[in-house]
């Protein structure tokens, strides 16, 4: 479209040549309107997806935080599990060594 613009003479082409020059400047106004309203959806959806992150962010938290409290209380429960059994075995013991007293205090007789 330049050399045709170029080729035009006189007020004919100059009228010409700012009329190319207003429908340029409108396709331009046009692009540049369908860019910022993409700019704008797409910071929309980025703040959206920010938003979920910061969601999911709390949420593992949470499960980060109830899992520490189980493992924690499993190793309790673990614990006192094994205290319990060296408590029953004591008793066991202690059983045994009063039966094996008791037999012995029978065979005395």
């Amino acid at each position: 479209s330049r050399s045709v613009q170029s080729s035009r003479k006189g007020g004919e082409g100059g009228a010409a040549e700012v009329d190319d020059l207003k429908v340029l400047l409108g396709r331009q106004e046009g692009m540049a309107s369908e860019a910022r309203a993409t700019a704008q959806a797409a910071h929309q959806e980025l703040s959206h997806w920010r938003q979920r992150v910061g969601e999911v962010e709390a949420d593992r938290q949470r499960l980060r935080e109830a899992i520490e409290r189980m493992r924690a209380e499993g190793e309790w429960r673990q614990r006192q599990a094994v205290q319990e059994q060296a408590r029953l075995r004591a008793m066991i013991d202690q059983s045994e060594a009063a039966r094996a007293k008791a037999e012995n205090s029978l065979m005395q007789l």
